[in-house]
């Protein structure tokens, strides 16, 4: 799975998305498939309903994004009692979700589920002089713990006090003052005082040696400081005491409405994720894409564009041609030559699908396709695999046998060059052997491209091929002119890279043309089309 989706250059397109919660985020993250036809209608109708909020009014929508940035994670499991932090984060969360939906037209209040009957509970967590996102245990919510407060708040004004008077005292008697809770004298200092008030200097302050000529000072504070340090460890003990009381309290109320938070949660990440869906359409010009039952059904394409080529072509300033493919059968082989499109148009089919099984809507005119388990890609690329170490056959065979384990189960596999390794004529038997066993596996779509026309031809695959080169001489003749690199630069111009079905006749490809166009030497060319005519004879 993980190599389709590399093949088709779907990670940076689905890393636009820009959900704003951080459970949005997470959903992000995981990057689910469906597979269900019902779960996708439901997540492009929540899509749809979301999209009415982009035409709402800048102003609006710029609060609503807001509010869902300011959505906070909080716990899921019920602790007999949360902790102050935790409880701010529930605070928070439940603020802000209920500005949220003071926001929120009601059509879209009533298709998330996003109401709010959490009232009781954002009044307790927002007693006393608190601000919408923070928490603490205010006075306000025990008249205990208002009391013990006032005490500690007194205990500590006569602490100061004691204090204060203590340094005076020092200040006028040794001449000594503190910046803070000691000061730093030398010796001559101590020695100074010490022979006029030896008796002072014992009763006010303690000495200790600091290095060989200094001493550090600290005040001597008299028994009643002691008395007062013991009554504020005592009062500071039934605060804590008062404090978790309440916590107790708060943890009670929390637990009891946690499975509505949980709703609440979920029923924000729908929306926060439907709005980012929403906002990606809009700015990509997505559709809603057809989903039919039947995997026979024709998967059709009309306008499909693979984001990663068309983004590319327009920072070259190169044309870009969008997909149309209609592949009624469930088997299809794609024939042109090189640089002619083929790797473009199967990533465009990987690209599309995957939009449409992520719940995306797709770049596309129209799109109509069938919902697949197992996706496999086949071909040269993304080798960071234990199969590494095998030759180019020998890692295609591997990747090919891990998606024939699947064939079974609704699979869609792409074959993008399949055996170009190996000779020509195995590697068109060993195509011809797989779409002959595949004919009885009506729950697979295959679709290869090739450069081998000997594949034979079998009723229940279809045969396409691009349109290739266009014989344009004006525009040969300037591309002669050029260098190499204006060459590959405008060499597109030269090719139609449109699909229409291929005659069953053998044909040759475009490539000597091409190189041609590149600067391969005329006499080369020239030698390789007759030997071409000689092998055709």
């Amino acid at each position: 799975m993980q190599s389709f989706i590399y093949y088709a250059q779907f990670d940076d397109f689905w890393n636009r998305l820009e959900p704003l919660t951080p459970y949005g985020k997470d959903l992000k993250q995981e990057r689910t498939l469906y597979y269900q036809a019902d779960d996708l209608e439901k997540l492009w109708e929540a899509a749809d309903c979301a999209a009415q909020l982009l035409d709402n009014g800048e102003i609006n929508l710029s609060r609503i994004r807001y509010f869902l940035k300011r959505l906070p994670r909080f716990r899921c499991e019920a602790l007999s009692c949360y902790d102050e932090a935790d409880i701010f984060e529930y605070k928070k969360f439940i603020s802000n979700y209920h500005q949220l939906t003071k926001l929120l037209p009601q059509a879209q209040r009533d298709f998330f589920g996003l109401s709010f009957t959490s009232q009781p509970l954002e009044e307790l967590l927002s007693r006393g002089e608190q601000y919408m996102e923070t928490f603490y245990v205010d006075d306000a919510y025990s008249e205990e713990l208002a009391e013990v407060r006032r005490q500690i708040r007194d205990t500590d004004r006569q602490l100061q006090e004691a204090e204060q008077s203590c340094l005076r005292q020092i200040e006028e008697t040794l001449g000594w003052s503190f910046a803070g809770e000691f000061a730093v004298v030398t010796k001559a200092e101590v020695h100074a005082v010490s022979a006029a008030k030896e008796e002072q200097l014992s009763l006010l302050v303690t000495l200790e040696p600091f290095d060989s000529e200094r001493f550090i000072v600290r005040p001597r504070l008299p028994g009643t400081h002691l008395a007062l340090q013991e009554q504020r460890q005592k009062l500071a003990g039934q605060e804590r005491q008062a404090e978790a009381t309440i916590l107790s309290a708060i943890s009670a109320e929390i637990r009891s409405e946690l499975p509505l938070l949980l709703r609440y949660r979920q029923s924000v990440c729908a929306l926060d994720f439907a709005l980012a869906r929403a906002k990606l359409a809009r700015q990509y010009d997505l559709v809603r894409p057809t989903i039919t039952a039947e995997p026979s059904a024709p998967l059709l394409i009309e306008g499909g564009r693979f984001i990663p080529c068309a983004e590319h072509c327009a920072s070259l300033g190169t044309a870009y041609v969008p997909l149309d493919w209609r592949l009624d059968r469930q088997q299809a082989v794609l024939f042109g030559s090189n640089m002619g499109g083929k790797t473009i148009a199967l990533k465009t089919l990987a690209f599309l699908q995957l939009c449409v099984q992520t719940g995306l809507y797709v770049p596309a005119k129209h799109l109509q396709t069938c919902l697949f388990k197992h996706f496999h890609y086949i071909g040269e690329g993304r080798r960071d695999t234990p199969q590494q170490g095998l030759s180019g056959f020998g890692y295609e065979m591997s990747q090919f046998c891990q998606a024939y384990a699947c064939f079974d189960e609704p699979t869609l596999v792409l074959f993008d060059e399949f055996a170009r390794t190996t000779n020509s004529r195995e590697a068109e038997a060993l195509i011809s052997a797989i779409l002959a066993d595949m004919a009885e596996k009506t729950s697979v779509r295959a679709v290869f491209s090739s450069h081998f026309h000997g594949i034979q031809r079998q009723p229940q695959t279809a045969f396409f091929k691009m349109r290739g080169l266009r014989r344009d001489t004006a525009l040969e003749e300037q591309a002669k002119q050029e260098t190499p690199e204006q060459r590959l630069m405008h060499i597109s111009a030269l090719i139609d890279y449109r699909i229409q079905p291929d005659p069953q006749r053998l044909e040759s490809s475009d490539a000597l043309a091409i190189a041609a166009l590149l600067g391969v030497p005329a006499a080369i060319t020239e030698f390789a089309k007759k030997q071409l005519c000689q092998g055709q004879q």
